[in-house]
């Protein structure tokens, strides 16, 4: 929200708290109106700008796009729901993990296959990994452990 809005909403609301305290002749009704008014059109703002907006088509398409960028993004690296229907067998979809692995988190394969071991098939199961918890696996030391953490980070940010 920009200066603007936000002394339009400021103005808004001392106009109700001036109106509130002159029909209560009360200056504790003016204070209070003006604050409760001011919270609520500050909390509201957002929802009525964007319902309201003459931007709003644009705004939905870029909401699309970055949609369909986002779903493009996760087919590529391993999240992709429909793997299993996919005419690949078990170990060639393995190998091109192990792959991914390798070149995603700069490991070799004996690394990348003891992650597989342990239960990371795909890129998005290292969503909710933490450096202590892949140490466990073999081969993983506390370097390597937290650049893959940084990097699946960086990958969420929209940094790689």
């Amino acid at each position: 929200m920009n200066t603007r809005q936000v002394l339009f909403i400021g103005s808004i609301s001392i106009l109700a708290g001036a109106i509130a305290g002159l029909i209560t002749s009360n200056w504790a009704a003016w204070i209070g109106t003006t604050f409760i008014a001011f919270a609520l059109l500050y909390a509201s703002a957002p929802w009525f700008i964007r319902r309201f907006s003459r931007d709003r088509r644009r705004i939905d398409a870029e909401a699309r796009e970055v949609a369909k960028e986002a779903a493009d993004r996760r087919t590529a690296f391993g999240f992709n729901p429909e793997m299993d229907d996919e005419p690949l067998n078990a170990s060639s979809r393995e190998d091109a993990m192990v792959r991914t692995f390798m070149s995603e988190f700069s490991i070799d394969e004996t690394k990348a296959r003891s992650l597989i071991d342990a239960g990371y098939k795909r890129i998005g199961d290292f969503n909710e990994a933490i450096p202590d918890d892949l140490m466990l696996v073999n081969g993983i030391n506390p370097t390597i452990a937290k650049r893959i953490v940084s990097r699946i980070h960086d990958r969420r940010m929209g940094k790689v």
